[in-house]
């Protein structure tokens, strides 16, 4: 009978001891990322609202800063780096605006579907730019690359594409 409340109390000050190393320990621990922390507890936000460019280009920085880039590279990234932040924010504002002009017309009193579904069919074609405009940016970005770092960034996908 102690045997299995000693069990318990171990179990839990073990579980216990994880979570606070898990909140507040070392980046990279347990899947902690280069994240900021989440009101200041270390827990990773989910990517939403006016901080998504930061998350985003905090994630990036992170993937980026394992390439060692040069001084000059670094420069060039720098300036994609600030054009994506550019068009984040940009799709943020977009977004809301979306938002408000479907809000608007979902409340009328005799709603036009069809209005409604031409406003998310211009977004996709949005996005779609969105997507070019970033892919654009990282084939500029894996152009600036010497041959060992696009060796890094093709074994990257690689692991990403076995993990499905």
């Amino acid at each position: 009978m102690y045997w299995i409340i000693g069990l318990i109390v171990l179990s839990v000050l073990v579980l216990g001891v994880l979570g606070f190393v898990q909140a507040w320990g070392p980046v990279g621990f347990i899947g902690r990322g280069p994240y900021p922390k989440f009101h200041g507890i270390g827990f990773r936000p989910g990517l939403h609202g006016r901080h998504l460019p930061e998350q985003i280009l905090t994630v990036l920085d992170f993937k980026i800063g394992a390439l060692e880039l040069s001084k000059i590279q670094k420069e060039k990234y720098g300036v994609i780096r600030a054009e994506l932040k550019s068009r984040l924010a940009e799709g943020i504002e977009s977004r809301k605006a979306l938002i408000e002009d479907l809000r608007t017309k979902i409340n009328q009193p005799d709603p036009n579907i069809h209005a409604v579904s031409e406003l998310i069919k211009n977004r996709m074609k949005g996005m779609l730019s969105f997507m070019e405009k970033n892919i654009d940016d990282f084939v500029r970005f894996y152009e600036m690359l010497d041959d060992n770092q696009k060796n890094q960034v093709i074994e990257t996908f690689k692991d990403h594409l076995e993990m499905g």
